[in-house]
């Protein structure tokens, strides 16, 4: 259960993370800044 957690909240934190790119990206928003991040 203790590696549970930390799995549960990277596999959100990259969801979150794609699905936020996408709409930037549309929007005219730098590649190169989405990279560095």
């Amino acid at each position: 259960m203790s590696t549970f957690l930390p799995y549960l909240v990277s596999a959100l934190a990259e969801i979150v993370g794609c699905y936020l790119a996408w709409p930037w990206l549309r929007h005219g928003g730098s590649i190169w800044l989405l990279g560095v991040a």
